[in-house]
């Protein structure tokens, strides 16, 4: 019975005494062994090579938004509505700390102050979580202006009242505000053309 395998040329010309062909039978000897390139390279150095020659994304980005592009653009409007959510979380945890405690950051309240400080912080909340919620479905430029200014202000009143409090996390929400802002002027920008049409 014969043996499976690679079937060498066969040919009588020119052989020597160790069988090897010199002669036009040696380039099809040398094309039976012929291993393809993508089977000799190992797989992780072709992967290597694919990953050196993407870019790598940029963490900072997510911090600033690059709003010439749609995807940029997006991503300014919804850091802007979650600024504004910040406003309405904020203000809410605020609430639940004079309801428990009777007093706010500013220290105790009795009285008018407990209920005016409790009925301002519950109206604070509903028109920040609207002011959210119709920046995201509008983009509304004017919405995104007074969140910013919002915001500004209780950076402010935090770094008086309590600071060292939520301070980074109030810069990040104004951070975030200011790009609402930046993908604000590009959708009115782009709008321009359309209604002038």
């Amino acid at each position: 019975m014969k043996k499976a395998g690679r079937q060498w040329p066969q040919s009588t010309e020119n052989q020597t005494a160790s069988g090897f062909f010199f002669s036009k039978d040696l380039p099809a000897a040398i094309d039976c062994y012929e291993i393809p390139f993508h089977q000799s390279t190992p797989k992780s150095l072709m992967e290597n090579s694919d990953d050196k020659s993407q870019p790598k994304p940029n963490p900072l980005r997510k911090l600033w938004p690059d709003v010439r592009t749609e995807k940029g653009r997006r991503e300014a409007i919804k850091a802007g509505a979650i600024a504004l959510a910040y406003i309405a979380v904020s203000y809410a945890i605020v609430a639940v700390l004079v309801l428990t405690t009777g007093r706010d950051l500013m220290g105790a309240l009795d009285g008018i102050e407990f209920a005016t400080s409790l009925g301002l912080d519950l109206v604070a909340i509903v028109a920040a979580s609207l002011m959210a919620w119709f920046f995201y479905k509008r983009e509304s430029l004017v919405i995104a202006c007074i969140g910013v200014i919002w915001i500004a202000l209780e950076v402010a009143m935090k770094l008086v009242a309590a600071p060292g409090r939520g301070t980074v996390v109030a810069l990040l929400a104004l951070l975030f505000s200011i790009n609402g802002v930046r993908g604000a002027l590009v959708a009115r920008k782009a709008l321009q053309p359309t209604l002038k049409a």
